[in-house]
C-alpha cells in the first residue's frame, strides 16, 4: 500500500477509500496499527501507523453517509480490523477523569448494540 498525505480537511465530507485518521472520541488520541500488528491509540497525528481507509460493504455512492456499513484497512499493512465474534469488549472506567467537568462523557446515552474487541488481520 502506499502512503500519501493527502487528507480530508475537518468537516469535509469524506469518500471511500480516502485516507483517514480516526480519532476516540473520549481520549482525544488516533487510531494506531503498530509493527506487531496490535491496536493501540496515540496522540502523534503525524504517525503513518494512523492512516485508514474506509471501504464501501455495500455498492454505494462517493460520499459515505451516516449508517453505512463499512470495512477498515490499515494503509501501511494492509490488514483489516476485524470485530472478534465471541469476544465482547467490557467498557473501562475512565482513570482521573473528573465526572463534573464540563467535558465529561458520563451524560452520553450509549447505545444498545454489543460491543466487540477488534484486531488486525489480513483479509
Amino acid at each position: 500500500m502506499r502512503y500519501t498525505s493527502l487528507f480530508c480537511p475537518k468537516g469535509e465530507v469524506i469518500r471511500w477509500e480516502q485516507q483517514v485518521r480516526l480519532r476516540h472520541l473520549t481520549t482525544r488520541k488516533y487510531l494506531c496499527i503498530d509493527v506487531d500488528h496490535q491496536i493501540s491509540l496515540t496522540d502523534d497525528n503525524e504517525d503513518p501507523k494512523t492512516v485508514f481507509r474506509l471501504h464501501s460493504v455495500l455498492s454505494e455512492r462517493d460520499e459515505i453517509h451516516f449508517e453505512s456499513y463499512a470495512r477498515i484497512e490499515h494503509v501501511l499493512t494492509g490488514f483489516w480490523l476485524h470485530a472478534l465474534k465471541d469476544e465482547d469488549y467490557v467498557r473501562k472506567q475512565f482513570r482521573g477523569v473528573d465526572e463534573s467537568q464540563e467535558q465529561s462523557m458520563k451524560g452520553l446515552r450509549w447505545d444498545t448494540a454489543q460491543v466487540r474487541q477488534v484486531r488486525a488481520r489480513k483479509k
